[in-house]
């Protein structure tokens, strides 16, 4: 069990945190300034923002796709509890659809992942669960949420949830809709790969690991440290 804790720590440290996703350094710009905290004490929890944008005029901004669009600016900058803000402005809006408000939870999950104030990509599980069934990037959030908690039934339900966009086909291209989330489609193989190897199925695990490396072949990236782990936890390649 202590090995399988660190594979499963290496891993997240490898190919969800490299990009910012809590850990090591926050990734975070100062223009736009971030906001401290949402919510009530300054909590990462949906609602929290009563709709209210700083620096609109009258206080408010009301147009949920405006909101979106202003949210993953910041994101992309880096400016991610100011992100975190305005995106639960969006899920709080009585103006939002239902579509805007799963694209701001996808959004909130991302940010809160990669925010120095979270705690990385598991601190976001709720909240992707909120928008993984109609939210591809979500899925991913999701899938590696669990793969982190690692739960006794949480591989199997991450591979359901892979599958779910067809990433159990090695065909499947994953094209994240915001490259800023910092998952590549071989990376998006590299963790169906582990969750192929923790269910017991070598021969998945084997297919996509060496179809995440063919995409991304650099020695030092991620891909090759989730192969190595992969090895050194009993992967048969031959």
């Amino acid at each position: 069990m202590k090995k399988i804790a660190i594979f499963i720590s290496v891993l997240l440290v490898t190919t969800f945190a490299l990009n910012g996703c809590g850990g090591g350094g926050s990734g975070r710009y100062t223009v736009p300034p971030d906001i401290g905290g949402i919510g009530p004490g300054g909590s990462l929890t949906p609602g929290g923002s009563g709709g209210v944008l700083p620096g609109q005029p009258g206080g408010a901004e009301t147009n949920p796709e405006a909101m979106l669009y202003a949210a993953w600016e910041d994101f992309n900058l880096g400016s991610y509890n100011t992100a975190i803000y305005k995106f639960n402005a969006v899920i709080s809006s009585t103006a939002a659809s239902d579509a805007d408000k799963y694209e701001a939870y996808n959004g909130l999950g991302w940010a809160t992942a990669k925010s120095a104030d979270g705690g990385g990509i598991i601190s976001a599980l709720e909240i992707f669960s909120h928008a993984y069934p109609y939210n591809d990037e979500s899925k991913i959030g999701y899938a590696a949420a669990l793969v982190q908690r690692a739960r006794p039934n949480d591989y199997r339900e991450a591979l359901r949830v892979l599958t779910s966009m067809g990433l159990d086909r090695t065909s499947t291209v994953f094209t994240p809709k915001h490259p800023k989330i910092g998952v590549t489609n071989a990376e998006a193989h590299a963790l169906v790969a582990v969750c192929y190897f923790w269910v017991g199925d070598q021969g998945g695990a084997l297919s996509h690991i060496n179809h995440a490396r063919a995409l991304d072949s650099s020695m030092d990236g991620s891909v090759n440290k989730i192969y190595q782990n992969l090895l050194a936890m009993g992967l048969t390649v031959n």
